[in-house]
């Protein structure tokens, strides 16, 4: 796992200011690769390529990067691993080629001599962004994995063309920050992150999960032509239409066998590899493997909070204790994960609203001072039907579709003018007649959340109204990750996916790539920490797409078939205990210790001059939430990380009383 960058200069650059631009991005990206850094240029001055190595595998100087590959025609920069270079490795060797080292580096570089760059990708099986240079063709070649795990920016800034993998190398590059892209920033309060192929600034893109850029330099213009090499829908449809014919036994088996080795091919490293635990299913399956494939006490790590209602530290302390793990466990104090926030901005580079980054950069910084690699149970959720949206949309389409879309759409309108807190008055007043059991906690919100719901007039808009946080009712397609797949969405109705399987392909395309893996790669990769995530194994995936839909939700639980893979090896009390969620009480925070902080950054004042959309809206739910009548955590935390952003460095002058 590295940092890695990439300059196509002006013509007329000389080659003075082409090192001092790739050094200074290189430099910025020292975090992600602290044990190494290397400049490469082309002879001619075209081109330089920087990197900033994490050593995992061939720790000498064998593996250092920028490489070059023996035929000399190729130079890579390359972040990430290839599970599956022992096997190329063996054919490559056979067909002649000369290895120096023993890392994955070295293999892809035997790939692109006797393959080309075409089906090198096809083979490569892993998290992965890199940065090629064809000397031959004079082409810049970029390209990421196929599930977005690894990010990669790319844009003309400055003196010319340049690529890295976080924004603060694309604004070394220049002596001015880019500008602003306001639409950006509207998609941002929308879902609470910036997806591909957006990023906050004008003129710098994402590379999306799946896709190459190739910049043909050859006429001095830096030519770009954008593609992808995979489809997660074209395999989704391919697995579909050969559902599994086995019996559930005969699939937990086959289930159990690739899960395994997919664990077992992410675990080797030649440094010190241990595993997030947070006591829920996904990384309790992942670290039980482990465990199986391991000689040794697995090393697990886990973040304990001090309210009681958001801590599972004593669920993953007993599991640990099952599957006999080292494990580390760190009860952080409100001080430290305050200290956190005025970070977050530098971090994540671009406004990111999900506030579990904070005990994700925490237990990433816990892990990090004691292994080098860790495996995280991600990607469950999206595979297996992990979250609750997909079971309760299902229950509400089937009971909302009935009405007509007019109708459906009047009672949704009439609901949102009811002022939130008129809902809270009258559940108060009627509270003490009604049985227990028909008391609700928060009517407004879930009341606003029906509200929405029935606003949508089909299964896709449904999905939308339960992920975004801020809208303006604009369509629907604002903002949206682009390319065939995410198009060919609405479509999947027709080749027999049921609505919650629509949305966990949605999630797979959107919210996994733009959320999940942003958060855990810049938390994980600020202290120098490579992650692996079993679930995004292409094999597994492929295999999860065959099987139907009721052996992952099943009568209301979610993620069924991994319980029953669980229930194996850990006492189903343990698996089956109430989970909060890695989280943190925000809600709290916002109306105690860090009010004053929040106060500042939404005040009107400031929202206007930062021109930010939803200003009044904005102000209306601080008021409600700042009161205790309504929980609007997500919504205002999402604002609060853009004001943040906004003001850069100036966010770090708030001291947070605790």
């Amino acid at each position: 796992m590295c940092g890695i960058v990439a300059f196509l200069p002006r013509p007329g650059t000389t080659r003075s200011r082409l090192r001092e631009v790739v050094s200074a991005m290189t430099d910025s990206l020292h975090h992600r690769g602290p044990d190494g850094r290397g400049i490469w240029q082309d002879r001619t001055g075209r081109v330089a390529l920087g990197h900033t190595r994490l050593a995992i595998l061939d720790l000498s100087p064998a593996g250092h990067q920028p490489m070059v590959s023996a035929s000399g025609r190729y130079a890579l920069s390359f972040n990430g691993e290839i599970y599956n270079f022992p096997s190329l490795r063996q054919r490559c060797s056979a067909s002649g080629y000369p290895f120096q080292g023993t890392s994955d580096t070295e293999v892809i570089c035997a790939l692109l001599d006797q393959h080309g760059l075409s089906a090198t990708l096809s083979q490569l099986d892993g998290m992965f962004a890199m940065a090629i240079w064809d000397g031959l063709k004079n082409r810049l070649f970029l390209a990421c994995d196929r599930f977005g795990e690894k990010p990669l920016y790319y844009g003309r800034v400055g003196d010319g063309f340049v690529a890295a993998s976080e924004l603060k190398a694309i604004c070394a590059a220049s002596n001015q920050e880019p500008s602003v892209d306001k639409n950006s920033l509207r998609t941002y309060l929308r879902f609470g992150y910036i997806p591909a192929p957006n990023s906050v600034y004008e003129g710098v893109r994402k590379l999306a999960p799946a896709s190459f850029l190739c910049v043909d330099d050859e006429s001095g213009q830096h030519t770009e032509h954008l593609g992808s090499y995979w489809d997660s829908i074209s395999e989704a449809l391919a697995a579909k239409a050969k559902p599994y014919r086995g019996t559930l036994p005969e699939a937990l088996a086959d289930l159990e066998h690739l899960l395994k080795a997919s664990v077992s091919k992410r675990m080797i490293a030649d440094v010190p590899v241990g595993a997030f635990l947070s006591g829920g299913i996904d990384s309790s399956l992942i670290v039980s493997l482990m465990t199986e494939c391991s000689g040794t006490p697995v090393q697990t790590y886990t973040i304990g909070m001090p309210d009681a209602d958001y801590d599972e530290a004593h669920n993953a302390r007993a599991i640990s204790r099952h599957l006999g793990t080292a494990h580390t466990e760190h009860y952080a104090t409100c001080a430290e994960a305050f200290e956190v926030i005025p970070k977050l901005s530098y971090v994540y580079d671009e406004p990111f609203g999900d506030s579990s980054q904070i005990p994700t950069l925490l237990v990433s910084r816990l892990a990090g001072r004691r292994v080098k690699v860790a495996l995280s149970g991600d990607g469950g959720d999206e595979l297996f039907g992990g979250y609750n949206r997909y079971v309760w949309a299902q229950n509400f389409w089937n009971r909302a579709n009935w009405l007509p879309n007019l109708a459906r759409l009047g009672v949704s309108r009439a609901l949102a003018k009811i002022h939130p807190g008129a809902w809270d008055s009258l559940a108060k007043s009627i509270s003490g007649v009604l049985p227990r059991q028909m008391q609700m906690r928060q009517p407004a919100d879930k009341i606003q959340k029906i509200a929405k719901a029935l606003g949508a007039a089909t299964p896709h808009d449904l999905y939308r109204s339960l992920t975004c946080h801020w809208t303006d009712g604009t369509s629907e397609r604002e903002g949206r990750p682009q390319g065939s797949s995410w198009n060919d969405l609405r479509a999947l109705g027709d080749f027999g996916f049921d609505l919650p399987e629509i949305m966990m392909m949605a999630d797979l395309l959107g919210y996994l790539p733009g959320d999940i893996l942003v958060k855990l790669d810049r938390a994980a990769m600020s202290v120098g920490l490579e992650t692996r995530i079993p679930f995004l194994d292409l094999d597994l995936t492929n295999f999860c797409w065959s099987l139907p839909l009721e052996w992952k939700v099943r009568r209301g639980v979610n993620k069924w078939i991994l319980r029953q893979l669980l229930y194996r090896r850990v006492p189903r009390t343990l698996v089956d205990s109430p989970k909060s969620g890695f989280g943190i009480p925000l809600h709290e925070w916002l109306r105690g210790p860090l009010r004053e902080w929040a106060e500042d950054l939404l005040n009107p004042a400031l929202l206007a001059r930062h021109d930010v959309p939803f200003a009044a809206e904005i102000t209306d739910k601080w008021k409600q939430h700042s009161s205790g009548t309504r929980n609007c955590q997500h919504e205002l935390w999402t604002v609060l990380m853009l004001q943040s952003w906004l003001l850069g460095q100036q966010s770090a002058k708030y001291s947070v009383a605790i």
